[in-house]
């Protein structure tokens, strides 16, 4: 498979309730069909038939760019405390490493660190006291929702910023500040 057909696949456009589909419990992490991306998962798959002789790869479930920010985003269907570290440091990793060697080879490795925004999004916890407090304390110190399975190391590295959220914030404030207040507005 040629990389320009690849390519071709990053235009694709699979709405948020698919690719935060959870195959074991049969549901999906975020219930929205109007926002889209690419599927990278399904991307990767291809990139390691053609170019890893079938050999698998991790990667995030989504990738957007807009406004020359890459997005990539990670659907975890399960709270905070059960998701696997060093999964989703897998993930983080080999998600650049196919977006640089094998998607877009003329990007320099520091211009997609500079402007690439990773997002792990995990259950809503049904005790909110802690995540509201740790919410609440940031919000005070003015940082963003606390960080994660010590993704901060890989900020600067891999990732301009990496954000590690619960499904509620994602949809309240990360929907609308990625696609935009006027895609929801018309329906998008």
């Amino acid at each position: 498979m040629e990389i320009d057909k690849l390519k071709t696949r990053l235009s694709d456009r699979t709405p948020l309730s698919m690719l935060s589909w959870d195959k074991e419990h049969k549901v999906s992490l975020i219930n929205d069909r109007k926002h889209r991306a690419c599927n990278f998962d399904a991307l990767t798959e291809k990139v390691c038939m053609a170019l890893r002789g079938g050999q698998s790869s991790s990667s995030c479930d989504a990738y957007l760019e807009k406004d020359g920010v890459h997005w990539f985003i990670e659907f975890k269907n399960e709270p905070a405390k059960n998701v696997d570290r060093n999964e989703i440091w897998q993930k983080a990793y080999d998600t650049i490493a196919t977006m640089r060697m094998a998607v877009n080879q003329t990007i320099t490795l520091d211009d997609l660190c500079r402007n690439t925004i990773l997002l792990v999004v995990f259950q809503d916890e049904e005790e909110k006291g802690l995540d509201a407090f740790k919410q609440k304390s940031a919000g005070f110190a003015k940082e963003e929702y606390p960080v994660y399975w010590e993704l901060r190391k890989i900020e600067g590295k891999l990732y301009r910023e990496v954000h590690t959220i619960p499904k509620s914030v994602f949809c309240d404030q990360w929907i609308p500040q990625i696609w935009g207040f006027q895609d929801i507005q018309q329906g998008v």
